[in-house]
């Protein structure tokens, strides 16, 4: 897992994105090229790691409008309703889990207290905070969260 929602309790933040998601006029500045931008580098510690290569690389998905609207709608899937049942799923799981979170996470600031949680709910689980990452640790940390997914991938495939 890399900095997720798991449990119904959204935060403010999460609830204004799906409320903008929602909403004429902000849903298509959010998903635009700008909006789409603004959101890449809010999400990092240091929106200078956003190379020019990597936000093309990002937007391109979303060149046409009906991209755009179908990431709108993503945006609003994200409901209440599903929660619950990855709630029990999750309780139930055995097997082996591996999360790395962004401690400065603006997108889901409640990110280390959830994955607190789900360390509970998954006593098995390997967490790992960065501290100087925020939404798109991938970004911001490639070789180290690439390291911590192969080493983990390996592992579990040698089982």
């Amino acid at each position: 897992m890399l900095n997720t929602l798991v449990y119904p309790e959204f935060s403010q933040a999460v609830k204004d994105f799906i409320h903008a998601c929602r909403t004429p006029g902000l849903s298509e500045e959010l998903t635009s090229p700008k909006g789409l931008e603004s959101i890449m580098r809010k999400g990092l510690t240091d929106p200078g790691r956003l190379s020019a290569e990597t936000l093309a690389a990002f937007l391109a998905p979303f060149d046409a409008p009906e991209a755009r609207r179908a990431l709108a709608q993503a945006g609003i899937g994200t409901e209440l309703k599903g929660y619950p049942a990855i709630v029990l799923g999750l309780k139930k799981f055995a097997g082996p889990v591996r999360i790395v979170y962004g401690e400065r996470d603006p997108h889901l600031p409640e990110v280390a207290e959830t994955m607190a949680r789900v360390k509970a709910d998954l006593p098995q689980a390997e967490v790992t905070a960065l501290p100087e990452c925020g939404h798109f640790l991938q970004l911001e940390a490639p070789e180290v969260v690439g390291g911590m997914l192969e080493r983990f991938f390996g592992e579990v495939t040698s089982r």
